[in-house]
């Protein structure tokens, strides 16, 4: 099984774009050494019709190849009726070849609590399928879940499937830092299993002038 990194024309969150994007400007000689061709047909994955729980974006695509399936989960930005709030949920799709992509008909099959950390939204997921886990936990999700409209902790759920998720009692698993941390903000986790160690890496960013050399800049942490 082999995760697949692909790519969405929106994002959600600003300040963690930007650093993408100057990353990406910075590093323009190692990305040479790529010479990716975008798919002539793009978009593979189109957007919902208004007011669909995804009419705003796709973004924020996570994939593992499993057998012989490309597995996808993807953040959907929307309304999801009755609710009329827009927010982002967490949707899941399928394919045989990577272009031609059938949605799961229960989407989104994941999106916030009745209260708490994560009772706005959530989105920007990694995943991992565990062979060694029990059944009901054999797929792993961490996630960026918001209280509000921009203050992210990172929580975890379980799922049998890939699309019918629990989550773990005791989230969030890391948490955001205070106004004047280089984490005040933190999102995009992503998780490989090496041996019996989980590693995480997760983007932060300062958004609060306090005197550091991190104030209104991104940086990436490790757990």
């Amino acid at each position: 099984m082999r995760e697949i990194p692909f790519f969405a024309g929106y994002m959600w969150n600003a300040p963690v774009v930007s650093v993408f994007f100057l990353a990406v400007l910075l590093s323009g000689s190692a990305m040479a050494q790529f010479p990716f061709v975008k798919y002539s047909d793009n978009p593979v994955l189109l957007k919902g019709e208004y007011p669909e729980w995804n009419y705003i974006a796709n973004s924020d695509p996570f994939l593992i190849l499993d057998n012989d399936t490309l597995k996808m989960w993807f953040t959907g930005c929307g309304t999801l009726m009755p609710d009329t709030i827009l927010r982002p949920w967490i949707g899941y799709a399928w394919s045989m070849d990577g272009i031609n992509w059938t949605m799961h008909p229960d989407n989104p099959v994941f999106g916030h609590s009745a209260s708490g950390w994560d009772s706005f939204s959530t989105e920007t997921v990694s995943i991992l399928k565990r062979q060694d886990a029990p059944p009901e936990k054999r797929y792993m999700m961490w996630y960026a879940g918001a209280e509000d409209d921009e203050m992210y902790d990172i929580g975890l759920a379980y799922s049998p499937d890939g699309y019918q998720w629990t989550r773990f009692e005791n989230n969030p698993v890391i948490v955001k830092g205070d106004s004047s941390s280089w984490k005040h903000v933190i999102e995009g986790p992503c998780v490989i299993a090496v041996e019996d160690t989980l590693r995480m890496w997760f983007a932060g960013a300062d958004s609060i002038a306090s005197g550091q050399p991190t104030d209104f800049r991104g940086s990436i942490g490790y757990a």
